[in-house]
């Protein structure tokens, strides 16, 4: 997957390293040891194209990103797509509407100002929100994807395929979506440089992100 090419990618070549399984997409998807997709919560046609015209409808649809496994799309760039390029994994791909409703979109995510986050959450909610999960993701994202989908979903079925109870089971996170799999896991280890918030879920706090913390806290719990 793209996110995992971004971050890691150049560790897992040198090291040759698996991404299976693995747990991608906010738990959206989920692999087994062979590459078997045993998590696929992709949002369906009718939610999806309900979706691109409201945003149309709207207005904002230049705001809108849609998330595939192996990319970003977007429907239209201009100036104000620049910022967001700062802060997205890849620069995304420019399709229209015809592919976009027979592409596999497991996650949208729409760009605003601060000011006006809290208003395009609420109008979303107010429309989407019994049926998919509509949350903000930072001060200037709003988030949407399947209502179970969610890191823990993935660890919980990964532990069933391996047999390995989730109180064996150990999670590192450092971000909002980390919680529900920091509660549910038997080691729970948040980053130092994660907020209040996510250090109160976890049971230890381990090195900063920027201080090679998973090199850390697998010597430390695991002994690798």
């Amino acid at each position: 997957p793209y996110s995992v090419s971004y971050t890691i990618g150049k560790d897992v070549k040198q090291n040759n390293l698996s991404l299976m399984p693995g747990i991608y997409l906010d738990g959206c998807i989920a692999y087994g040891p062979n590459g078997e997709r045993i998590i696929d919560n992709y949002i369906d046609e009718k939610l999806l194209m309900d979706i691109f015209n409201f945003s149309k409808e709207k207005n904002i649809l230049r705001c809108v990103y849609w998330y595939r496994l192996e990319n970003i799309h977007t429907v239209e760039m201009d100036e104000y797509s620049d910022e967001d390029l700062n802060i997205l994994p890849i620069v995304p791909n420019i399709i229209n509407e015809e592919i976009l409703k027979n592409t596999k979109i497991y996650k949208i995510l729409i760009s605003v100002n601060e000011q006006s986050l809290s208003s395009v959450l609420k109008m979303y909610q107010d429309k989407f929100s019994d049926r998919i999960y509509v949350g903000k993701r930072s001060k200037t994202y709003v988030e949407l994807f399947h209502h179970n989908a969610n890191k823990f979903e993935g660890v919980k079925e990964i532990c069933k395929h391996f047999d390995i109870s989730l109180n064996d089971a150990l999670a590192i996170g450092d971000a909002t979506n980390d919680i529900k799999m920091l509660q549910g896991v038997g080691t729970s280890i948040a980053v130092q440089n994660a907020s209040s918030i996510i250090k109160k879920c976890a049971k230890y706090v381990g090195p900063s992100n920027n201080d090679d913390a998973v090199y850390h806290i697998l010597r430390t719990f695991c002994d690798i």
